[in-house]
């Protein structure tokens, strides 16, 4: 068991900012951000403890079971609850502005596959995507939400 004062950090080797770490708590594992203060010395850039403002207040349309059903993540395993659910709120917001609409967790399977895939698709493709011909990725999302939106509010 690692208690409080015994942090185990290590650098990730797949990413492109080389002072990104993980970190093992007793909570689980948290990427942080690794910067020289003053004196030189590598200090840990603490994370936000709150929801972003965007996203404060709202309720998951996907609820994390539903999410790591479609990801065939097992229900049990809990060590990206965090990150899943980041990633909803991100596609949930994201669906908002597509539709022009409030999402909540009422609304109907269109928005909800919408937010999975779009969800799913981050998850699995954590870097930007890139590549010889560059097209609108997923494309399902945008014709889920095409019958969606709400054409009459003008921006």
């Amino acid at each position: 068991m690692i208690l409080p004062d015994q942090i185990v950090a290590f650098q990730d080797q797949d990413n492109f900012v080389r002072n990104l770490v993980t970190i093992r708590t007793p909570a689980g594992f948290i990427r942080v951000a690794m910067w020289p203060d003053a004196s030189g010395l590598m200090r840990v850039v603490t994370p936000p403890s709150q929801v972003s403002k965007s996203a404060a207040g709202r309720v998951a349309a996907v609820d994390l079971v539903m999410l790591k059903a479609h990801l065939r993540i097992e229900p049990d395993n809990t060590d990206e609850d965090a990150y899943l659910a980041a990633l909803e709120m991100g596609a949930h917001i994201h669906v908002e502005n597509v539709t022009r609409r409030v999402i909540d967790d009422t609304v109907g399977e269109n928005v909800k596959i919408a937010i999975m895939l779009l969800a799913a698709h981050w998850y699995r493709h954590r870097e930007t995507v890139a590549g010889g011909t560059f097209t609108e990725l997923p494309q399902t999302v945008a014709a889920l939400l095409s019958a969606e939106r709400d054409y009459t509010t003008v921006y």
